[in-house]
């Protein structure tokens, strides 16, 4: 699963700033706390579960409070997923019958499929925020700014370039082409202890793959991003519920 929030960097980076800032104070966390979702819900790293300070009502609440910051400030957020067994189907039929036409073999690791996967996922959040600024933001341009992944980073920077060049085309197994329009640059990459844009888009993500594996204890967390999700008819396979069975693990 790839989770992105749509910022506006005149309007929304101020406001973000002072939430996460006030939630540091009101925590009485170092400064430099990166609010990272799983570290929360689960109770490690700097939210240790065997602090008296972080028990579970406490992490929930905090939990809460940042799940309630896209809705607060009006951030947008677009979900690209896939479904890990309906994938592999589309991934090993594509890569079946390149290797029909040129007939030989060629090489598959379990590396280079969840890059795969992962890449999917990408390329659905960014057809969804570029769909989105057509309807929005027409005038304005973007640029994206993700999560530093060192084994992806080529593929994904390769995709971005792709999907900026009219002379050249784009094909994933379980997806149709991308042709941005609004996105610019490069595909830039932050930590996400630097990044207050990428731990927000972090929890959202956290929220969602849970609410999608039918986790009940996300509920209530996930009413809060819900109205902020973007849904679009371009978006070929939109985040809903009931497009496939989920299963505990098997979402990316």
């Amino acid at each position: 699963m790839v989770v992105a929030v749509i910022i506006d960097g005149d309007k929304d980076t101020g406001p973000l700033a002072k939430e996460l800032g006030a939630l540091v104070r009101q925590y009485k966390l170092p400064s430099i706390t990166c609010f990272h979702a799983k570290d929360i819900w689960h109770g490690s790293g700097v939210f240790d579960r065997d602090d008296p300070k972080w028990t579970l009502p406490v992490r929930l609440e905090l939990f809460s409070k940042l799940a309630a910051l896209p809705k607060k400030l009006n951030l947008p957020v677009a979900i690209g997923h896939i479904h890990r067994p309906t994938y592999k189907i589309f991934y090993e039929d594509y890569y079946k019958d390149i290797e029909r036409q040129i007939k030989r073999p060629i090489q598959r690791t379990a590396a280079h499929i969840l890059a795969s996967e992962h890449t999917e996922a990408f390329v659905r959040a960014a057809k969804s925020v570029d769909t989105w600024m057509q309807k929005n933001a027409r005038n304005e341009r973007e640029m994206l700014i993700a999560e530093n992944v060192s084994d992806i980073k080529r593929d994904l920077k390769l995709l971005h370039a792709i999907a900026q060049d009219r002379q050249a085309d784009i094909y994933l197994p379980a997806t149709e082409t991308f042709k941005t329009v609004h996105i610019i640059e490069t595909l830039h990459f932050a930590e996400k202890r630097e990044s207050p844009f990428l731990q927000i888009a972090d929890m959202c993500a956290f929220t969602a793959k849970r609410k999608l594996m039918k986790k009940a204890d996300i509920e209530a967390h996930y009413k809060l991003i819900e109205p902020q999700i973007i849904r679009l008819n371009r978006t070929r396979e939109p985040f809903t519920m009931s497009s496939y069975r989920y299963d505990d693990e098997e979402d990316q």
